[in-house]
């Protein structure tokens, strides 16, 4: 992918941009056209078409004779696009083309911008993509895990918004959670990539419509708007929770000791009323990661499996829902917070409300509980 879209680069990309920008200032010439055809491709695809025109034009008082269209190598399409422009110039008047000053052999159609230059942009990806799978191969192995020894090391890093600047006070500290911001921008600019660069399709559904005709290999290529409206409809979906009420989780410290009690508190920043039930659960998993097969067919799983869950709220009262408050015993036989290479046991707030005509709410916070005899340090 990496040499044949490099070798394509040049050929699909740089060089009819290069021949576009320079045609310019080409000199508009009167022509004749001689010959406008649509021709037909039948395959295990289906049929597709294509057209030919040829043309004469007179320049420097001699005649000479061409066929090119435009910079971009023509590309298979439906029946309706290709014979839209077969007839505009069987029935053209008083068509012209461009001619090349320095070689007047040389001579197009269609110059400047259109949507057919679109296709430029095809190459460059499906070399970055060849570029990625080497490099991805190329990158030097993983180190083997060391042995932790601090609970810097294996103790995970919390989100804390704010927490009491004397470590040995109990004032409660805010959790902060993951934030969507980021994901959304990434679905919006996913969106307009791929909405470029299936334009061409798009345009040739349109005409289908308005001509109330059917083209070939509908089924294969109606999967593209189907594609692109799945990517709005997802990314319209994480648009609308920005606009949930935002949960704001309050515990009496940063980190809770096997056997100890805490008092969880949560509130919200944005109306409330829409909520209709609320649940939060205070939960205890273990993460592992694994593969299975191998070579090719080798992918990375993983399992989750929860040894401890109690329940702070379940209900749908709206005063509970608003704020409130609930105290928590950590058992002292369970394992404590730990990360260490695919094993993890993560301590976790889940929140979960659901909100009415509107995507429901989801958020976890991870909190930190450590084994009896790790003092509470300030980060």
């Amino acid at each position: 992918m990496l040499i044949g879209g490099c070798i394509a680069v040049w050929f699909l990309s740089i060089k009819p941009i290069a021949k576009t920008l320079g045609a310019r200032d080409w000199p508009v010439v009167p022509c004749t056209v001689t010959r406008a055809e649509l021709e037909s491709h039948t395959d295990s695809d289906g049929t597709s078409y294509t057209f030919d025109i040829e043309y004469q034009y007179t320049y420097d008082g001699k005649t000479h004779s061409s066929d090119k269209y435009s910079f971009i190598p023509q590309s298979k399409g439906s029946r309706d696009s290709k014979a839209k422009i077969v007839k505009e110039y069987k029935k053209a008047e008083q068509p012209v083309c461009y001619v090349n000053p320095n070689n007047p052999s040389e001579a197009v159609l269609k110059r400047g911008l259109h949507k057919g230059l679109l296709f430029v942009f095809v190459p460059p990806l499906l070399a970055g993509i060849g570029l990625l799978v080497i490099c991805s191969q190329l990158a030097p192995p993983a180190p083997l895990p060391q042995i932790r020894k601090t609970e810097k090391d294996w103790l995970p890093k919390i989100k804390v918004s704010a927490k009491s600047p004397n470590p040995q006070d109990k004032t409660p500290v805010t959790l902060q959670a993951s934030r969507i911001v980021p994901l959304l921008v990434g679905l919006i600019a996913l969106n307009i990539f791929y909405n470029i660069m299936a334009a061409q399709i798009f345009f040739e559904i349109y005409q289908w419509l308005i001509n109330g005709t059917f083209f070939a290999n509908a089924s294969t290529i109606l999967i593209v708007p189907a594609v692109s409206i799945f990517f709005a409809v997802t990314t319209g979906y994480i648009a609308l929770q920005l606009f949930n009420p935002r949960p704001i989780i309050k515990i009496s410290e940063e980190r809770i000791t096997l056997g100890s009690s805490a008092l969880i508190a949560w509130s919200f920043r944005g109306r409330t009323s829409s909520i209709e039930h609320l649940t939060l659960t205070l939960q205890g998993k273990e993460q592992i990661q694994y593969s299975t097969g191998s070579g090719k067919s080798r992918s990375t799983k993983t399992l989750e499996n929860p040894f401890y869950q109690v329940q702070l709220i379940d209900g749908d009262d709206p005063h509970q829902i608003r704020a409130g408050q609930a105290g928590v015993v950590i058992p002292h036989h369970v394992m404590h917070s730990f990360e260490a290479g695919d094993t993890k046991i993560i301590w976790e707030i889940l929140v979960s409300g659901a909100v009415r005509f509107w995507p429901d709410i989801r958020n976890q916070f991870k909190i930190a509980v450590v084994p009896v005899g790790i003092p509470q340090q300030q980060k």
